[in-house]
């Protein structure tokens, strides 16, 4: 799916043993450039998703000029921080197989000026994602333990000897909060 339908998800979904889920763009922007939809849809998708156990497997085409960039594969580690139970993130290069069928039902294909996605660049990018994934995981999976325990009231020693584990070694900063933040959060939860 692309997550976009009539809503109602919540109905639907306890029928759903697996979802794959292609993402289309992880900016508005982007999203409505390439679908001609807003991504308001494919969110409460996302959502309603979230609280169900459902696994999820992702799918992202990467479509040369568009994808095809350290700085979208980021903003795709980001933007995969927002969906529950992922089980497998699977990249796939941008074909024009779909054409013919667009010219044959006497419409325009939209992507007439792309090229297909080189495999082996394809390949790179997708190490890169995993290498990148894995460790900002890593480091969203602290967060929402800090804050976790920001909420219940925990020691503020404890939570800044965990906020210091969230630095990131080789930058020496903070990922992605800082420790000047913490009362920011402590106050925000006790409100």
């Amino acid at each position: 799916t692309s997550g976009v339908g009539l809503g109602d998800y919540n109905e639907i979904l306890p029928y759903i043993d697996l979802v794959i889920l292609d993402i289309k763009h992880t900016k508005p922007l982007g999203y409505k450039e390439l679908t001609n939809l807003e991504i308001n849809e494919s969110e409460e998708f996302i959502k309603e998703l979230n609280k169900s156990n459902i696994p999820v497997w992702i799918r992202q085409v990467i479509v040369p000029g568009i994808m095809d960039n350290y700085e979208y594969i980021d903003s795709l580690i980001n933007y995969l921080y927002k969906i529950n139970n992922i089980k497998r993130v699977d990249f796939l290069p941008f074909h024009r197989l779909g054409r013919e069928k667009y010219l044959s039902l006497g419409l325009t294909y939209p992507y007439e000026d792309k090229p297909e996605m080189d495999k082996e660049e394809c390949n790179k990018l997708y190490k890169y994602f995993e290498e990148n994934y894995k460790k900002e995981l890593k480091y969203a999976q602290m967060e929402k333990k800090i804050f976790t325990r920001l909420k219940n009231d925990e020691s503020e020693t404890h939570i800044a000897f965990e906020l210091i584990r969230l630095v990131d070694r080789t930058s020496k900063t903070i990922n992605p909060i800082s420790l000047t933040d913490k009362r920011m959060f402590t106050d925000e939860f006790r409100t």
